[in-house]
């Protein structure tokens, strides 16, 4: 058993802890039974009186209310207890219920204690219809015994008289017929069951084809939308869930033929990411869009997602400078960071629409945790043919020579500013450069980036459109620092042991083997190029160059290089 229960216990759907977030879950999980069944099961969830005071607890209210989810029972287990003092309305229940009544629920008050009360209203709310429905429950905590401690196990002297009083409560308490909920059949399915074969979408094939031809104009967040659309054809389990920015991520492309598979959760993403984790839960295989900014504010619920173990897709758009104008405020330059810190993530940014296409497959057949695409404003010129491949913890060299001094490496809108800078380098300084299509953030392709820091004389240059901490320039930076493979140093973590297996012998562990082993590496160099200040508004090419991760920065960069490894002694 764990403090607070998460997945890895059988009894339990989700991760449990960080509080307001299980009726954001229920509201998902609901919403996909909805989907799948004719008559679809209800949902219950258990909720403390402490965390309605989340905002969270309120996004969820409102939106299980506007898609009338009547499979929906909310239990709020009202003790008038937060974990310091009392909670926000102590022992006023009416106060509660009429706060849920106001986001257009069904609410009952009953004794929290009682049998009959409770599958009373239970009945009643199986009748209700239209509505979600709450049970504001009045409780005592600790009932019925007299022990009262919060987050820590009765003493041993005390568990025996707290299990007297337990059995003596349950033996008087009146005999009950509990509802034959789990001997029903389930109701008819309105999809067909998912398989385990992964989602496949062929580019070559889809409808848009030819916005996806070499230099054509496409931004990655178009390119996102056409594929969704690919994804939502040929698979009824694939759903977006938009925050009402469906028009500039592309989402919209789901009305047209895909309308059901699109749930619009409006300005909440809280909300939103709770649902994604409540149709994960369902069987679905769920995307959350929205600006990648806005995600900063749903990291908890990321956060606990990952805990859980769920399988949430997410693309962030409008991200870094380069989406102009806009400003500051709705520019994501923190998000890379944000998702890397996340156990068995991936971090994908691709550069054009091809490779954005392809990415978005990868991340429908990802089901090890969180994946997070990251996907640019403006329009940029297709590089890949339609038959190129891309696969997580992969890149692209686009041009290298036997005679490369220094290493070029973009991401996203800096590819291109890299390609540019090669060439200049070229023209003016005879200066030959590899250039790296860095699309897969995390995990990296180790291999080719310790293998360019030892053929570059120069080193490396990265060139990202964000901040400098938790970037990809620190990211390339660790990988080249440490001299043995991840496996080597950081073995995979093996299940928690039982408390008798922890002292029982243990197996001596064998020395690495000589070829796990790296190559010893000379000093390698890396410039960081990044945006270390709060930027303003402008143009996409104005705010590269006020970044210093445009061509001409890069240029630059590797001129200073040069002059530092040749400098006279």
């Amino acid at each position: 058993l764990e403090g607070h229960p998460t997945a890895r216990c059988k009894f339990n759907v989700a991760a449990t802890g960080s509080l307001g977030q299980g009726l954001g879950i229920a509201v998902g999980l609901a919403l996909g039974k909805r989907m799948l069944m004719e008559t679809p099961s209800k949902v219950y969830v258990v909720m403390g009186d402490g965390e309605y005071a989340e905002g969270s607890v309120w996004e969820s209210a409102e939106l299980a209310a506007y898609l009338h989810l009547d499979n929906l029972i909310l239990v709020v287990d009202g003790n008038t207890l937060g974990q310091s003092g009392p909670s926000l309305h102590g022992d006023n229940y009416s106060a509660i219920a009429n706060k849920f009544v106001a986001f257009g629920w069904h609410a009952a008050i009953a004794d929290g204690h009682d049998y009959k009360d409770l599958l009373s209203i239970f009945d009643e709310a199986d009748k209700e219809k239209g509505k979600p429905f709450v049970v504001v429950a009045k409780t005592i905590k600790g009932f019925p015994t007299a022990e009262t401690a919060h987050g820590k196990a009765f003493p041993q002297n005390d568990v025996d008289s707290v299990i007297n009083d337990m059995s003596l409560y349950f033996k008087n308490a009146e005999a009950v017929t509990l509802y034959p909920y789990f001997k029903m059949p389930l109701p008819p399915t309105l999809i067909p069951k998912r398989n385990a074969e992964p989602v496949m979408i062929d580019l070559s094939t889809c409808p848009e084809v030819n916005s996806f031809a070499k230099q054509n104009l496409l931004s990655t967040r178009k390119a996102f939308g056409i594929a969704m659309v690919s994804l939502a054809s040929a698979s009824p389990y694939v759903v977006g869930l938009d925050g009402d920015v469906k028009n500039s991520t592309f989402l919209e492309f789901l009305l047209k033929d895909h309308a059901k598979q699109l749930v619009e959760c409006f300005i909440a993403e809280q909300n939103m990411v709770s649902m994604a984790v409540g149709l994960d839960t369902a069987g679905f295989i769920p995307f959350v869009a929205t600006f990648g900014c806005f995600l900063s504010r749903a990291f908890d619920q990321i956060r606990m997602a990952a805990i859980g173990g769920n399988a949430l897709r997410i693309a962030g758009t409008h991200c870094g400078v380069s989406i102009g104008e806009d400003g500051a405020s709705q520019m994501a330059l923190e998000d890379i960071a944000m998702f890397r810190t996340i156990p068995n993530s991936i971090v994908l940014y691709p550069a054009d629409g091809v490779a954005a296409y392809k990415l978005v497959q990868c991340m429908a057949n990802f089901t090890a945790g969180i994946s997070y695409l990251r996907l640019n404003r403006p329009d940029t010129a297709i590089i890949y043919d339609l038959n190129e491949e891309f696969h997580v913890g992969g890149c692209k060299v686009l041009r290298q020579s036997e005679q490369d001094v220094v290493c070029l490496i973009g991401c996203g809108v800096t590819v291109f500013e890299a390609v540019k800078a090669a060439d200049e380098l070229w023209k003016e300084d005879q200066l030959a450069c590899c250039v790296i299509d860095l699309y897969s953030v995390k995990p990296l392709d180790t291999v080719t980036l310790r293998a360019k820091a030892r053929s570059c004389s120069l080193g490396l240059v990265v060139a990202e459109d964000h901040y400098e901490a938790g970037g990809v320039g620190e990211a390339v930076a660790a990988a080249l620092a440490s001299p043995l493979p991840d496996s080597v140093l950081m073995p995979r973590q093996q299940p928690v042991p039982s408390l008798a297996s922890q002292h029982a012998p243990q197996p001596t562990k064998a020395p690495p083997r000589q070829e796990d082993l790296d190559e010893t590496m000379e000093q390698a160099w890396v410039r960081r190029l990044c945006v270390r200040q709060v930027p303003v508004s402008g143009t996409p090419h104005e705010l590269r160059r006020w970044a210093g991760i445009d061509c001409s920065a890069i240029v630059t960069a590797v001129l200073q290089l040069q002059q530092l490894r040749y400098k006279p002694e």
